[in-house]
């Protein structure tokens, strides 16, 4: 974001506007990752989105803030490509 804001006024964008889907319409599998000391999405909005959508799965991580994509990038990834073993639903 420091070199090129572009990307993220567009995050920003997305977040605001409307996703053209209900949360409770998904039918994939869906995992979300959240730090709990995040100062940007409160740990409250991961709740309630994981609430919203049926079988999602939340993993909190008490100690850390926003760049999860950063600091979990590899269990995010194992998720993704579904060869993660670990369970850290909170």
């Amino acid at each position: 974001g420091a070199a090129n804001p572009h990307g993220v006024v567009d995050e920003y964008l997305a977040v605001v506007a409307s996703w053209g889907f209900a949360p409770e319409d998904l039918s994939t599998p869906v995992h979300i990752y959240q730090g709990a000391a995040d100062t940007l999405v409160p740990e409250a909005w991961g709740r309630i989105l994981a609430n919203r959508i049926s079988g999602a799965s939340l993993t909190l991580y008490p100690d850390e803030g926003h760049f999860i994509a950063l600091t979990r990038r590899k269990e995010v990834l194992e998720w993704l490509a579904g060869t993660s073993t670990s369970n850290h639903e909170s």
